[in-house]
């Protein structure tokens, strides 16, 4: 009996043994892909940083540099401008930011502004073309070719 019990303890130290072997090589395979994981993430990391600097410069290029007056306008007020759309109008962009349509429009401008941009979202943000008359801001009337689309600006259309 007591070379059965002997046998059965020797057997369950080996196993015990065994296991704990195991658990380390485990321990180490799950630290190293642990490792390339965490190393892959960096280099995800990188590339989205990089993805991110070049986004950025080219809307900043095509923003800073177009022929074209670009505007954002939401809850009612202008909240991105570039220079040119504020130069067009006789303003500096600081000037044009928080003010509504109706600095620059005439109350029927901005009604079919209004119109139209509620057409756009009812069709799934389908762009609109249009003109409408403007004024600068010494006073002087001009005509605005637009192009009404929605985009997203700050997580909203």
């Amino acid at each position: 009996m007591v070379n059965l019990k002997t046998s059965q303890l020797e057997i369950a130290q080996a196993t015990i043994r065994h296991l704990k072997n195991r658990l380390e090589v485990l321990e180490k395979c799950r630290a190293e892909d642990l490792k390339q994981i965490l190393h892959m993430d960096e280099q995800l990391k990188e590339e989205l940083e990089i993805a991110l600097k070049e986004s950025e410069s080219i809307y900043k290029t095509l923003t800073e540099c177009s022929l074209t007056g670009i505007y954002i306008y939401q809850d009612g007020e202008f909240v991105f401008i570039n220079e040119r759309f504020a130069k067009i109008h006789g303003y500096t962009i600081k000037e044009l930011l928080g003010k509504n349509y109706a600095t620059l429009f005439h109350h029927a401008e901005c009604e079919l502004l209004k119109k139209r941009g509620s057409q756009n979202l009812k069709e799934n943000f389908i762009s609109k073309h249009c003109e409408i008359q403007s004024y600068r801001k010494d006073g002087k009337a001009i005509w605005c070719e637009i192009m009404i689309t929605y985009i997203k600006f700050r997580g909203r259309p």
